[in-house]
C-alpha cells in the first residue's frame, strides 16, 4: 500500500519541533545579517571611543617617529656641519673667532653649508633646514649668519626645487637655488625662538640637546612654522651655532593626514595642558579623505566617559582623546589631541538610533511574520477538517484528514461521538412527541373537570369569593397565599411571624370576606380560581 508524502501522518509535536526550528534558524540569520550589515548594536559613545582610541594611537606614533626622526637627522647635519666647520677653519689654518666679521670666512662656510643642507634636507620628511653660526657679517646686534633652505613644496612638483630663505645669493645661484621672495642675508635672532637657549644647551649624546622649539610665523610670510633645533659643537666642546629643521604648518597638514572613518576629524600636536589644548603652540592636520578648520582659540578641556574629552571654546564644540606623549629629546611633553566636531557626533547618534530603531522594527515584522505563517500552517488544515465536519452530511472521511495524527484521532473520536448523540437525540425525540401528546391529553381532561367542578361549586358563592379577594388586607393576602401553597398553620405562625390568636383573627376576617364557611371550601374557591388564571 502507498502513501503519498501530501497524506503523510506526523505527529504535531514532530511538527512544531520542525517548525519552530526553522523560525529559529531563520531568526538567527536576519539577526546576523544585521550585525553583518550596520557591524554592531554597541552606543555611539562606544563607537566613537573604540574609533578615537586607534586613531590618537596611530597619530600619537606617527607623531613620536617622525620627531624621533628628525632628532636623528638633526643630530647627524649638527656633527656634519661642526665636522665641515673644522675642516674649513683646518684648511685656512685659522680660528673660528676670526669667521666674525669676515666677508671671505662667512661666504666660504655658507657655500659649503648649502651643499650640506641640501642634501640633508632631501633625505628628510622636512620643509626646511638651517644652519645658524655664531657670527654676522653686518656686525649688527641680534644678526647671525648662516643658511637658511625651504622646499618649494607648493610651487612645483619637483621635490629638489628649493629656495634660498637667508644666506649666500650668489653661491646658492650658482647651486641652481633661488632666493626666497622674502630673503635676507642674516638672521634675527630675536625673531628665532629658543636661540640662546639651543646655543647653550650641553646636554649629551647630542641628540638630548634637541629642542623644539615654540611655533613662529616665518618673518615676511604667513607660513606658521615649528623649528627643531640643536647646537653645533665640535671638538673640545666648542659651539659654532645651531641648526636644524622647519616643519612647515601647510606640510604638516598635506603629509600627516590621518586614515580615518570619521572625515571631519582633527590632529592635533602641541605642548601639554592639563586644563586646556595651546593651538597657538601646536599643529594640526585632518582625515585623507575629508576636511578639517583648525581650532582659532585654545580649547578648554572637560572629562566625558570612556576616555572622551568634551573640548570647547567659543568658536566651536568637539567631541576627543587626548594624551601626553613624551619625545627622546624633549623633557617638556607634548600632547597628542584627536578629535571631532560635535555636530557630527549628534548626527552619529541620531543615525546609531534611527538604525537601531529600523532592526527592531524589522525583526519585530519578521517575527510577526513568520509567527503568523507558521501558526496558519497548523490552523488551516485544523479549520479544513473542522469544515468538512460541519457539512450536512457530517461524517467523517479521509478527505476530512488534516496530517497531522493527534488532531486526525480526536476528529475521527469527535465524529464517532456524534453519532452516539445523534441516536441518542433522535430517541429522546420519539420519547418527547409521546409525552408531549400526553401532556395535551391530560390538559384536555384537566379542562374537562374544572368545568365539572365548577358546576358542582354554587356559581353565586364562588362570585363572592373573586370579589372577596380584593378586600382583602395586604397581611391577609400574605396569609391567603401561604394557605394556597399548601402551608401548615404552624409554617404560616413562623413565616408571617405572628400569633395563633392573630392568626385565627385573620382567618375570621378572610373566611368573612370571601364567603366561606371552612377551610375546604376555601381552597377548593382557590384552586378553582388558580385554575382560571
Amino acid at each position: 500500500m502507498q502513501i503519498s508524502v501530501r497524506n503523510k501522518r506526523q505527529s504535531m509535536q514532530k511538527k512544531l519541533f520542525g517548525y519552530m526550528f526553522i523560525l529559529a534558524i531563520v531568526l538567527l540569520l536576519i539577526f546576523a545579517a544585521f550585525l553583518f550589515l550596520f557591524g554592531r548594536f554597541s552606543t555611539t559613545e562606544d563607537k566613537i571611543s573604540d574609533i578615537l582610541s586607534l586613531q590618537i594611537e596611530f597619530f600619537d606614533r606617527e607623531m613620536t617617529s617622525y620627531y624621533n626622526d628628525i632628532t636623528l637627522r638633526g643630530a647627524q647635519l649638527s656633527e656634519k656641519a661642526a665636522q665641515l666647520t673644522e675642516q674649513y677653519l683646518n684648511s685656512e689654518n685659522t680660528d673660528f673667532g676670526v669667521v666674525q666679521n669676515s666677508f671671505l670666512h662667512i661666504n666660504a662656510l655658507e657655500e659649503r653649508y648649502i651643499d650640506l643642507l641640501k642634501n640633508e634636507l632631501l633625505k628628510a620628511s622636512c620643509s626646511g633646514a638651517f644652519i645658524l653660526i655664531n657670527a654676522s657679517q653686518t656686525g649688527e646686534s641680534g644678526s647671525k649668519a648662516g643658511v637658511y633652505l625651504n622646499q618649494d613644496l607648493f610651487g612645483t612638483t619637483d621635490k629638489e626645487t628649493m629656495l634660498l630663505y637667508r644666506g649666500n645669493v650668489k653661491a646658492a645661484i650658482n647651486k641652481g637655488i633661488m632666493p626666497h621672495r622674502k630673503w635676507h642675508l642674516e638672521f634675527d635672532t630675536g625673531g628665532f625662538p629658543n636661540f640662546e637657549e639651543v646655543l647653550s644647551d650641553t646636554a649629551e649624546p647630542i641628540e638630548k640637546a634637541t629642542h623644539i622649539c615654540n611655533i613662529i610665523t616665518l618673518p615676511g610670510t604667513s607660513e606658521r612654522v615649528m623649528l627643531v633645533a640643536l647646537p653645533i659643537r665640535g671638538d673640545g666642546g666648542r659651539v659654532y651655532g645651531i641648526c636644524g629643521f622647519e616643519v612647515n604648518e601647510s606640510v604638516f597638514k598635506s603629509a600627516h593626514a590621518q586614515p580615518s572613518t570619521l572625515p571631519h576629524i582633527t590632529c592635533i600636536f602641541s605642548r601639554s595642558g592639563d586644563k586646556e589644548i595651546n593651538i597657538k603652540e601646536g599643529l594640526s592636520c585632518g582625515a585623507k579623505n575629508g576636511y578639517f578648520l583648525a581650532p582659532k582659540d585654545s580649547l578648554k578641556i572637560k572629562p566625558l566617559k570612556k576616555g572622551l574629552v568634551a573640548l570647547k571654546n567659543e568658536y566651536g564644540a568637539y567631541i576627543g582623546m587626548t594624551r601626553n606623549t613624551t619625545l627622546y629629546s624633549e623633557n617638556t611633553p607634548y600632547s597628542i589631541t584627536v578629535m571631532m566636531p560635535y555636530a557630527d557626533y549628534s548626527g552619529l547618534e541620531t543615525k546609531n538610533t534611527i538604525q537601531l530603531i529600523l532592526i527592531i522594527l524589522i525583526l519585530g515584522f519578521a517575527v510577526l511574520s513568520l509567527s503568523l505563517y507558521f501558526s496558519n500552517r497548523f490552523i488551516l488544515p485544523i479549520k479544513k477538517s473542522l469544515d468538512k465536519i460541519k457539512q450536512s452530511e457530517k461524517t467523517y472521511s479521509d478527505e476530512s484528514q488534516s496530517g497531522i495524527m493527534e488532531i486526525d484521532d480526536l476528529f475521527a473520536f469527535l465524529a464517532g461521538k456524534d453519532n452516539e448523540y445523534q441516536k441518542i437525540f433522535d430517541e429522546h425525540s420519539e420519547k418527547n412527541e409521546s409525552l408531549q401528546s400526553e401532556i395535551e391529553r391530560i390538559r384536555t381532561e384537566n379542562k374537562r373537570l374544572m368545568k365539572e367542578h365548577k358546576n358542582i361549586i354554587i356559581q353565586d358563592d364562588y362570585d363572592h369569593f373573586c370579589s372577596g379577594l380584593r378586600s382583602l388586607t395586604p397581611k391577609e393576602r400574605t396569609i391567603f397565599d401561604l394557605y394556597l401553597e399548601g402551608k401548615t398553620v404552624p409554617e404560616i405562625l413562623q413565616i408571617a411571624e405572628v400569633k395563633e390568636s392573630t392568626l385565627k383573627y385573620h382567618n375570621g376576617n378572610i373566611y368573612s370576606k370571601l364567603g366561606v364557611s371552612s377551610k375546604k371550601q376555601l381552597l377548593n374557591f382557590a384552586a378553582l380560581y388558580a385554575r382560571e388564571k
